[in-house]
């Protein structure tokens, strides 16, 4: 090999693969970041028929995320618990159906739609311009594809090595972001529940009569 390319592979930086790339930049931003914090009510929708065959009927199951073999959007399967809820009812039927026009379409279908007051004191906000630009992000990247991308390409989407990142940071117990399925006004949040405490941070689903039937933690 001639003089000139060994001292070329001698002095190259190793190539660093782009989601450790992306992991170190995240790990470092989260570090600076200041958390939110956010209490407003959400609204979560449930097909009837997974409704009733749950036994114990829990709305609030924030296991889903952990235990599936797909993980969701900010989860990587087997990572960490989850409570996804969107903010607005209209986001909620959009992101069950796939669109606002199909949730319309379908007058609600056979559904069970709830209501859940979220209290949480160090949200990471995506929805803030801001906030993006510290973490090297766009809003595209935050609402795009992740279902089968580790299958087709053989890395963790973005999403998943971010939500990795917030969670292990434990600086934050959610992360609000943009949804995809009624852009640009809808807002989602994922709720860390493994990082919730009574009285600071926590979900509650009333009932009609205004007395608790769900809490997280319990």
């Amino acid at each position: 090999m001639p003089r000139s390319l060994r001292t070329k592979y001698r002095t190259s930086s190793p190539v660093i693969p782009p989601d450790m790339a992306a992991k170190a930049r995240f790990d470092e931003a989260l570090q600076k970041i200041p958390g939110r914090i956010f209490e407003e009510t959400c609204h979560r929708i449930v097909s009837l028929q997974a409704y009733e065959a749950a036994n114990p009927k829990r709305l609030l199951y924030d296991l889903g995320p952990k235990l599936s073999a797909g993980g969701q959007r900010f989860s990587p399967p087997g990572d960490h618990a989850g409570l996804y809820v969107a903010v607005e009812r209209l986001t909620a039927g959009a992101e069950f159906t796939g669109s606002v026009e199909q949730w319309n379409q379908s007058g609600g279908g056979t559904t069970v739609v709830f209501k859940v007051d979220v209290k949480l004191g160090r949200v990471l906000d995506l929805t803030d311009p801001s906030i993006l630009k510290a973490l090297g992000l766009t809003p595209a990247a935050v609402q795009s594809a992740w279902e089968g991308y580790h299958a087709l390409f053989g890395t963790e989407p973005l999403t998943w090595i971010l939500g990795r990142a917030v969670f292990a940071s434990s600086r934050f117990d959610g992360i609000l972001f943009p949804s995809k399925k009624n852009s640009p006004a809808g807002r989602c949040l994922l709720v860390f529940t493994e990082r919730l405490a009574k009285g600071t941070a926590e979900v509650v689903l009333f009932t009609d009569d205004g007395s608790v039937r769900e809490r997280l933690p319990a």
